[in-house]
């Protein structure tokens, strides 16, 4: 729970009442860590794959939409834009 607590920026009761909630509605799997009883250990349900699979798909159809209304020079810029950022988060890896 702590680490969802620190990923989403939230108290740890919070992090706990959202995972239950996730875990209630089919979209995560809840097991005990066999290294550690106290922790638990937090998957992706099939439905939760599911509709993680659904939303990007859904990012796709937009990004596709959205470029096709853009001429072939606008495409040329974003593509270049989009390889000047990749290298800068490259950079910021190392």
């Amino acid at each position: 729970m702590s680490e969802v607590s620190e990923r989403f920026d939230i108290s740890a009761a919070a992090a706990s009442q959202l995972v239950e909630k996730l875990v209630q509605a089919g979209y995560l799997d809840r097991a005990e860590d066999p290294s550690d009883r106290r922790a638990k250990l937090l998957t992706l349900s099939p439905k939760g794959e599911e509709l993680v699979q659904q939303g990007t798909e859904e990012r796709y159809r937009w990004m596709d939409d959205l470029t096709s209304k853009l001429s072939i020079e606008e495409q040329a810029k974003v593509v270049e834009a989009l390889d000047i950022l990749t290298k800068a988060a490259q950079k910021l890896e190392k």
